[in-house]
């Protein structure tokens, strides 16, 4: 089987296969700036596999089929966006989100690390990880790309100041962590707004009107959503899991508009001083947003400077036709 990538996108509008976030965001929404050849020879091969050329990239996981497919070809990348072990070993992760991981640390990644010719991580603690497996080949480090930014609205045109935190259930405890503040914010400043997905779950958060809680989207619903956000939160709780995060919800809320305010875990200390929060922090950080529409736009505006100088994108799709390439 061996699907061209514009009949696979139109089998994924009409349900009839079901895409891993990763996917888009780590291959698919790359092949448009590869060049015209590299182009017409991408495919989807199986459950999570595509192909350019003869290159073979298994996302996250797949069947025993789709690895079948993926070993015809001439060289076999495996794409991955979590640290699978590690995460079933967390005991701040919800029970059975810890059993998926431990199954996909026995059941595929084992497999797939068996026939691979490369890893391509989503950070540099994932990276070196896999280095340190023995008999390992190469191991690279692309970063998720969403596609052109939506438009940030300058914060002194906004009646209120929007908050959100676009996390799902496994954030459930980080989130947690920070409902003091939120609260503390919420009750202080009438003017702000809260947004998450973690409707039905005890958040911590107070009850309030300007609370909006909704259920996690279907993956294309939630990249179709455009509802404003000034402020997008990353609290992250140190160690386990978490140190193994990728800086995707830094890259997603710069690309929706906002600006982020992320945890000062360690697997965040490559982002800009100002933009990393620190655990007792989150109140007075917010609150200083809040407050200073003008601070809350040049924040917004270094985080997009940093994410240009850094060339996230030019580096990740360097190594993408680096890989195709050679």
């Amino acid at each position: 089987m061996r699907l061209p990538a514009a009949l696979y996108n139109r089998m994924v509008a009409r349900g009839l296969v079901r895409e891993l976030p990763t996917s888009r965001l780590y291959f698919l929404n790359y092949l448009e700036h590869l060049p015209k050849p590299l182009r017409a020879s991408a495919s989807y091969i199986g459950p999570n596999v595509f192909a350019i050329g003869r290159r073979a990239f298994i996302v996250r996981q797949t069947s025993a089929f789709g690895l079948r497919q993926a070993r015809k070809l001439d060289k076999v990348f495996y794409i991955v966006d979590d640290n699978f072990k590690i995460g079933s070993e967390d005991e701040t992760l919800p029970a059975d989100y810890r059993i998926k991981l431990r199954m996909l640390h026995d059941e595929a990644e084992f497999r797939i690390l068996d026939v691979c010719d490369g890893v391509i991580c989503a950070n540099a603690s994932a990276a070196e990880a896999y280095r340190r497996r023995e008999g390992l080949r190469a191991v690279h480090t692309m970063h998720p790309h969403y596609g052109p930014a939506r438009p940030h609205l300058p914060a002194a045109r906004a009646r209120t100041v929007h908050l959100a935190l676009l996390q799902t259930r496994s954030h459930l405890n980080d989130v947690r962590s920070i409902a003091e503040p939120l609260n503390a914010i919420l009750a202080r400043y009438p003017e702000t707004s809260l947004m998450h997905f973690l409707k039905g779950f005890d958040t911590g958060l107070a009850p309030n009107k300007r609370i909006v809680e909704g259920k996690p989207l279907a993956w294309r619903a939630y990249m179709r959503w455009r509802k404003r956000i000034d402020i997008g939160l990353y609290p992250l709780l140190d160690g386990g899991f978490n140190r193994y995060r990728s800086i995707n919800k830094f890259l997603e809320y710069v690309h929706r508009g906002a600006t982020p305010l992320i945890a000062d875990n360690p697997a965040m200390r490559d982002l800009p001083e100002r933009f990393r929060v620190k655990d007792g922090d989150w109140y007075d950080t917010l609150a200083h947003y809040v407050a200073d529409p003008e601070a809350r736009d040049a924040a917004y505006r270094q985080a997009q400077a940093f994410i240009a100088d850094m060339r996230f994108f030019d580096r990740s799709l360097e190594t993408l036709k680096h890989l195709v390439e050679a």
